[in-house]
């Protein structure tokens, strides 16, 4: 039986071999049919034909090899003489050695957190054809010019309603002695989320630091929000009405600093599971937590909120009272969102958009122990939010899962 199987194994292997050896056949003929085409439809004449609207002559052919999902091809791309302008296929650009199919990969890869000497080998792997570092470098690269520039765009259309929040990490230590030794430090990843006035979501802006998540990391993040078009107002009349957060207290310290005038919202969920490291018996923890988070389901006013907060102190005071302590201080933060408009109140109310795409990051990138550095980390990031941008990516409906509390 082991023999039938290995004979049947080598076959099958075989066999798809022959058929990327066919694909690869096909894919360079069809090339050459179409680079044909386009020289006799520049000329304006076809082989052989005597025309007097002839534009110049054929002078051979040059050779060009191309990188595709097939493998390397060798290319015979049609030379034109006698016109004042070259012939350029529309097949590929001018300099181009490498198909769109074989940077989508490296993206593919880079966004699911390997590294660069796994994406060569992977692509080896997979297009059958030897892909040196550099090479996956200079395509990185190309990735990071287009981070940078993305990162520098103006922000001039305000947003309607931001959400920050931050993941935790590790990065490599920086020194010889401390890459042997494999040592690693605290990283943060700072991320903004925003709701634009008409109606779209997207990912604003985003950092990776090191060390932990603090004043002295937001201060800087948020200021360039606000220098880049950020802000309470702008020349379209156009309000930044809400700024949600997880209720870490260095983020708030930061957003009185730079947005002082801005109503802050503290996610709801949040300051419940908070509740959880403040009980004095675990048996409470589903009545309390059900109990905690109907204080604020459907109430269309503060007053209302405020009346069932009331009631819920009085259930709990007694059998746990450093709970009841913990929801009840900065209770008036959580219901900042009731002065929206009724449609914008439920997704106002919590940080569920941005956690949602911080999920997104760490099922794309959660076998990723420690970063080399915090660009690499920012360059996984970038390609993951290009990815979900090509998909029409929208965080769904909220959902009490987090990554963290705080």
């Amino acid at each position: 039986m082991d023999s039938v199987s290995n004979v049947r194994s080598w076959m099958q292997e075989a066999l798809w071999q022959e058929g990327d050896e066919q694909g690869r056949r096909l894919l360079r003929r069809w090339c050459h049919l179409v680079m044909e085409a386009e020289r006799d439809a520049f000329l304006d004449c076809l082989w052989h034909e005597r025309s007097s609207a002839r534009r110049g002559w054929r002078n051979g052919y040059q050779r060009r090899w191309l990188q595709t999902r097939y493998g390397t091809l060798s290319l015979r791309v049609p030379r034109v003489r006698g016109v004042g302008r070259p012939l350029r296929t529309l097949l590929f650009d001018l300099y181009q050695r490498r198909n769109r199919d074989v940077e989508t990969a490296v993206e593919a890869w880079v966004a699911a957190g390997c590294s660069t000497r796994a994406v060569v080998d992977v692509l080896s792997e997979t297009f059958r054809q030897m892909v040196s570092p550099t090479t996956v470098s200079r395509i990185l690269a190309r990735i990071d010019r287009e981070r940078a520039a993305w990162r520098q765009r103006p922000l001039e259309r305000s947003y309607r309603v931001l959400w920050l929040d931050a993941k935790h990490g590790s990065l490599r230590k920086r020194g010889r002695k401390a890459r042997k030794r494999g040592r690693k430090q605290k990283g943060v990843l700072l991320l903004a989320w925003g709701l634009r006035h008409d109606g779209r979501e997207e990912l604003v802006d985003f950092q990776a630091v090191e060390g932990e998540e603090r004043y002295e990391v937001w201060e800087p993040f948020l200021t360039r929000l606000w220098e880049r078009g950020v802000r309470p107002w702008n020349r379209w009349d156009e309000r930044l009405e809400l700024v949600a957060t997880d209720g870490h207290a260095g983020l708030e310290a930061a957003l009185a600093m730079v947005y002082p005038t801005t109503p802050l919202q503290r996610c709801r969920f949040h300051k419940v599971q908070n509740l959880v490291d403040h009980l004095r018996d675990r048996t409470h923890r589903g009545a309390l937590l059900a109990s905690a988070s109907a204080v604020w389901d459907g109430v269309q006013t503060a007053a209302e909120a405020l009346r069932r907060l009331e009631t819920w102190v009085r259930r709990w005071s007694d059998a746990e009272p450093e709970a009841v302590a913990t929801l009840v201080e900065g209770f008036d933060r959580t219901l900042t969102y009731l002065g929206l408009a009724p449609a914008l109140r439920t997704r106002a109310s919590t940080t569920n958009p941005i956690e949602r795409f911080i999920l997104e990051i760490e099922k794309a990138t959660g076998h990723v122990p420690v970063w080399e550095d915090a660009p690499s980390w920012e360059r996984h990031v970038w390609v993951l939010w290009k990815r979900l941008k090509n998909r029409n990516y929208r965080p769904t409906r909220p959902r009490p899962e987090f990554t963290h509390t705080s």
